[in-house]
């Protein structure tokens, strides 16, 4: 074997349990014709016109020297190897094997990130947590109805107060002009007008149940039953009848107002308040007839839009009509508007 020509030559030392202590394996891989393929004269007569590289490979042996032999790469069908290939061809010892496939699983394991498409960036979390306001949604034009109809009532309520009074004052003016008269009135027409005035009213506050509150007519005849009782003890016989007789003419008016309020829907429910006078009302789209006052209770009949009812009392927001059909019933507040004259 001669080394003039150019070769690659790898030796290993393998160490095996064996009673060998160790072996040596050369493997070279010529790049022009050697000297060493000579030695074979069947090889020099197969290969006289291959000019190809040509490589070598010594058997491992125990102590001496092997003999070389024909490496199979140099068949026709492995010519198309590159020599990158050939040069990379490396025996592996057997102890090295598990180091290679440990490396193997610990490189296919490890995450590779690729430059064009960093992972993202995450934000610390406040971990604070921010109590969030509610909104709050004003409607303009429902807060100016509001307004406008606070001031209504503020201003009725003036008219109401000022009508009161003047009707106070002639009230008066009448029994001190029945003072100074000589009237045939005797003091037992005025005691028993009284008795019938205090009797109506008495019907009138049982009539209404001991549950709900009273009709404002009551509170009048009370006020006016007062005042007769005042101008008797003053010897106002005339003055204390007309007193009395104005008190049964309110509890009469408070009588006809529990009647039609029971012919409408039965017995006073429990904090329903009556108006001073029925209203006059009409609806202001599809309102649904309950039999009670909530959302809760049955449906009794439909009204159409713009359908005139008389409310009579009312329940929180519910209000307790009837139709001009004589049906009953509450209708919520939103539904429901003065009708125009």
């Amino acid at each position: 074997m001669s080394w003039k020509s150019p070769a690659l030559v790898i030796s290993r030392r393998n160490f095996f349990k064996t009673t060998s202590s160790r072996s040596v394996s050369f493997s070279v891989t010529s790049i022009g014709p050697s000297q060493s393929e000579k030695l074979d004269p069947e090889n020099d007569a197969r290969t006289a016109g291959d000019t190809g590289p040509r490589s070598v490979h010594w058997c491992p042996a125990h102590g001496t020297m092997p003999w070389p032999l024909r490496s199979p790469e140099g068949s026709p069908a492995r010519k198309a190897m590159s020599m990158a290939e050939r040069l990379l061809r490396v025996q592996l010892s057997r102890p090295m094997r598990p180091l290679l496939i440990v490396a193997a699983v610990l490189l296919t394991a490890c995450p590779h990130p690729h430059a064009s498409n960093p992972p993202p960036v995450r934000t610390p979390r406040d971990s604070a947590r921010v109590s969030r306001q509610p909104v709050l949604v004003r409607d303009t034009a429902l807060e100016q109805r509001a307004a406008r109809l606070e001031l209504k009532v503020l201003e009725q309520d003036a008219q109401v107060a000022e009508l009161q009074s003047r009707l106070d004052d002639a009230r008066r003016e009448v029994v001190r002009s029945m003072a100074k008269l000589q009237s045939l009135a005797t003091r037992a027409e005025a005691a028993s007008g009284m008795a019938e005035a205090e009797i109506a009213l008495q019907a009138l506050r049982s009539a209404n149940g001991s549950n709900s509150q009273p009709p404002p007519e009551y509170a009048q005849g009370t006020q006016l039953l007062q005042l007769s009782t005042a101008e008797f003890d003053q010897q106002n016989y005339a003055g204390a009848l007309y007193l009395s007789s104005e008190a049964k003419n309110a509890a009469a008016a408070g009588r006809g107002r529990v009647a039609s309020n029971d012919r409408g829907s039965g017995a006073m429910r429990k904090g329903e308040t009556p108006f001073a006078l029925p209203l006059r009302l009409q609806t202001t789209g599809r309102a649904n007839v309950r039999e009670g006052p909530g959302s809760g209770f049955k449906v009794l009949f439909t009204l159409e839009t713009g359908v005139p009812v008389v409310a009579y009392s009312y329940v929180e927001q519910w209000v307790r009509v009837k139709d001009e059909s004589d049906r009953s019933g509450w209708i919520h507040q939103t539904l429901l508007d003065r009708r125009p004259p």
